[in-house]
Order: C-alpha cells, then sequence, then structure tokens
C-alpha cells in the first residue's frame, strides 16, 4: 500500500514539474513572438519617418511647402514614440 502512495506521488510530481516547465515554454515563446511584432512595428514608424523626411527635403529643393510631408513625419513620430514605451515595459 505504501508503495502505491509512494509512486502516485511521485508520479503526481514529476507531471506536475514537466507541466510547469510546458506552461514557461510556451509563454516564453508568446512574449518573443509578441516582441517581434513590436519590433516590426517600430521599425515600419522609422522607415515612414525617413520616407517622409526625404519627401520633404525633395519639396523644399523643388520650391514646393514641405507641410504634408512634414505632417506625416509628426504622425510617424508619436507611433513610434508610443511603441518605444512597449520596449521599456
Amino acid at each position: 500500500m505504501v508503495g502505491v502512495l509512494i509512486g502516485a506521488l511521485t508520479s503526481y510530481f514529476a507531471t506536475a514539474v514537466a507541466e510547469r516547465a510546458k506552461f514557461h515554454r510556451e509563454m516564453t515563446k508568446r512574449w518573443d513572438e509578441r516582441k517581434l511584432d513590436t519590433y516590426i512595428e517600430y521599425l515600419t514608424c522609422i522607415k515612414g519617418i525617413q520616407r517622409a523626411a526625404m519627401a520633404a527635403g525633395q519639396a523644399r529643393d523643388q520650391g514646393a511647402h514641405p507641410a504634408d510631408a512634414l505632417n506625416e513625419m509628426e504622425e510617424s513620430e508619436n507611433s513610434r514614440s508610443i511603441l518605444f514605451e512597449t520596449f521599456i515595459c
């Protein structure tokens, strides 16, 4: 009877440890995927800022008013700053 009890407890603890390890691996994987998505969004915002800055420079060189490009650059910068906060957390 004692042997059965020891076997059951050993089996229970082994399964609990394995499930806990599996849970931690899954949580790490989810976090890594979320972090990757955030990096991609962040880099997209930086590319938007760069494209808008180039458009503003070209408009200025051509004698046009670069207001639209500057507005687009400001919107991308606002998005970038919000995404940067997710890196800190």
